[in-house]
């Protein structure tokens, strides 16, 4: 998936305002340590649902591009909602350090510096336009492999199961088609696995 976890210059329903430039020293840090903040849902530090693969300041904000765990429960449910166009917002998790928020006299204040500990999927994001703008469908047949792969299917078995799902898919390739499909296969998967 990928899409805005932050938009500069937005006054957001906190009252913040990020300006350009505040994501650069974390980012960088990141990088250093080989690190990324992580991806929860709903800011829930015991609900990670993926990895962030890619972080970068442009323009218009914070740009991140993240890939869901489809081998955990939490992952799963994020994705169905993200196909199904359940939600759609991204939201950030940090800590400013000294020196790094001003004060306006309206009550808002900006943000200048700031130390990302995560980026959460959520339902509204305080920053209005910080927007997931894509959610990867399965696409290819060694994906769907992959899928059944990860959800305990031998190999053999997967790429019969994934033959079939992908036969399926090439009649309507809609994102509601292939949430269903997503959740037919993981339960196959989970039947399969207990035989």
């Amino acid at each position: 998936m990928t899409g805005y976890a932050s938009v500069f210059d937005v006054v957001d329903r906190q009252g913040e305002i990020v300006r350009r430039g505040a994501y650069r020293r974390t980012l960088a840090e990141h990088k250093v340590q080989g690190t990324h903040p992580a991806m929860l849902w709903g800011h829930k530090l015991d609900r990670p649902i993926g990895r962030w693969v890619e972080l970068r300041e442009d323009e218009r904000g914070l740009w991140a591009k993240g890939k869901l765990s489809l081998n955990t429960d939490a992952g799963k449910q994020a994705y169905t909602h993200l196909v199904n166009g359940d939600l759609d917002g991204l939201s950030i998790g940090f800590v400013v350090p000294e020196g790094g928020r001003k004060y306006g006299a309206d009550g808002t204040f900006e943000l200048l510096d700031i130390d990302l500990v995560e980026i959460s999927v959520v339902t509204a994001p305080a920053n209005r336009g910080a927007r997931i703008s894509s959610v990867k469908v399965l696409s290819t047949k060694s994906e769907f492999v992959n899928l059944f792969r990860a959800n305990g299917l031998s190999k053999a078995t997967a790429r019969r199961a994934a033959a079939g799902a992908w036969r399926a898919l090439q009649d309507d390739d809609s994102h509601d088609q292939a949430a269903r499909l997503l959740r037919q296969i993981e339960a196959a998967s989970a039947q399969l696995k207990g035989l």
